[in-house]
């Protein structure tokens, strides 16, 4: 049997979102879930040549998105859906969102072109990894 893609995706935002609130349901309220607790050790490069590392997101709770060319296109609607969910609890201001886009399987020969589509305005870094 197959499932249409609009309802596939839509069963995919529900048991995602289904997950995050069991995740973080049992820390909401208590001091345990704003401690600082880092998981991954990183250091990357945005567009920019601007070196970021997981001391810049010391204190939050650092949500990555990211995806390659072919599933870039739903990095904002994970990201607004997750960001939603956390206004509701109040949540919004301890987490921060980190853009990761994947341009391994890019030969350094394109590298430099591949950089030049990414935005251009400086609020609007992304992380190549």
């Amino acid at each position: 049997m197959m499932i249409p893609k609009n309802l596939q995706f839509r069963m995919t935002i529900k048991f995602f979102l289904f997950v995050f609130a069991l995740t973080f349901y049992p820390h909401l309220g208590s001091t345990e879930f704003s401690r600082d607790t880092t998981l991954i050790h990183f250091q990357l490069k945005d567009q920019f040549e601007h070196v970021w590392t997981h001391h810049n997101f010391l204190g939050h709770t650092t949500i990555i998105v990211g995806s390659d060319r072919h599933g870039s296109q739903y990095n904002e609607i994970w990201s607004f859906a997750i960001y939603d969910s956390l206004i509701k609890y109040e949540l919004k201001d301890s987490v921060k969102f980190l853009a990761v886009a994947n341009t391994r399987g890019v030969p350094s020969l394109f590298r430099k072109m591949v950089k030049m589509k990414f935005p251009r305005e400086d609020h609007r870094w992304i992380i190549l990894d």
